[in-house]
């Protein structure tokens, strides 16, 4: 009986044991997978972050946009301020927006607001443009600024009579 007590006995331990050991990794794993799932969840917020922040594609040429009241706009590159400028498939030309609708990359961009070239403009088109050639860029963009004018509002006409 004393044997069988011992038995009893030894068994009793080891279960406590087991269940013990068991127990404790399977709350300490619980907690790294936990940790490990944080950790996870922080990197591939900060590779969205970093994703959402592309790093913004410096121009290679000078761009007119031309921003509208209603939210919307175009743009295009005046040749008289781009020598060289080839109307092939890779303008080297980007405009970045952030979440204001504010424009990011603005240092080759002259912005147009709602069809007017502003004083502010023309002193810019006079720096980069030079003196000599200034009076030929204004008019360049002057006309384009005009030309785009007239084919959104002819756009809107032929929307409207639809």
């Amino acid at each position: 009986m004393n044997n069988k007590k011992r038995i009893f006995s030894v068994l009793i331990i080891i279960l406590f044991l087991s269940l013990g050991v068991y127990i404790y990794n399977f709350f300490l794993n619980k907690k790294e997978v936990v940790n490990n799932a944080s950790k996870e969840e922080i990197s591939q917020q900060e590779n969205n972050t970093n994703a959402d922040s592309v790093p913004v594609k410096e121009n290679k040429y000078y761009v007119v946009y031309i921003k509208q009241n209603d939210g919307t706009g175009s743009s295009f590159v005046p040749l008289k301020l781009n020598p060289g400028f080839k109307n092939d498939s890779d303008f080297h030309v980007s405009i970045s927006f952030d979440d204001n609708g504010k424009i990011i990359n603005d240092d080759k961009i002259i912005i147009v607001d709602n069809f007017v070239v502003s004083d502010e403009n023309k002193e810019m088109i006079k720096k980069l443009a030079g003196i000599n050639n200034y009076n030929e860029a204004l008019k360049e963009i002057e006309d384009r600024v005009n030309e785009t004018k007239e084919n959104i509002e002819k756009e809107r006409k032929e929307g409207r009579m639809k």
